[in-house]
């Protein structure tokens, strides 16, 4: 009885192992999980402190605020470029995507900022909708025409 012995006591430690594996590595994950929260609320308070305090920060804090206002200087530039390339402008009221020809916001109307445009206007198809008022191409699911203000229904 000495061998079955031997293989009951090899079975009942291989699965004692496995247990205490499967519960530290269990408890690993909560233990990183929980870093993990503490990192996002360390940015929290980072950005909290960034907007109201940037203004008086002082030192590397100064320092750091500034590559922050930097950095999104240039993501604005870089958004604009894009917005640019689109032939797109966005409605100040409700920042909708409207195309850089609109004089008037396709979703809610808004006088949009006169934008010159680097293309020629899209021409009209068949499928395009046109103003019920001025006869102009209305942007798919367009609201309001881009080129009069005047409300489609």
């Amino acid at each position: 009885m000495g061998i079955f012995d031997n293989v009951k006591s090899a079975a009942s430690s291989a699965a004692s192992k496995t247990k205490n594996l499967a519960e530290t590595t269990k408890l690993s994950l909560s233990i990183n999980s929980k870093e993990g929260d503490i990192k996002e609320i360390y940015n929290k308070i980072g950005e909290a402190f960034y907007l109201c305090c940037r203004e008086g920060a002082e030192g590397e804090l100064e320092v750091l605020c500034e590559k922050i206002d930097t950095l999104k200087n240039e993501i604005a530039e870089i958004r604009t470029k894009i917005l640019k390339i689109k032939n797109i402008s966005l409605c100040p009221v409700c920042n909708a995507e409207n195309t850089a020809e609109s004089k008037f916001c396709a979703k809610c109307g808004a006088s949009l900022p006169v934008v010159a445009p680097e293309e020629a206007p899209a021409e009209a198809t068949a499928e395009t909708a046109l103003c019920a008022n001025c006869q102009a191409p209305l942007a798919p699911g367009a609201v309001f025409c881009g080129s009069c203000g005047f409300k489609n229904a």
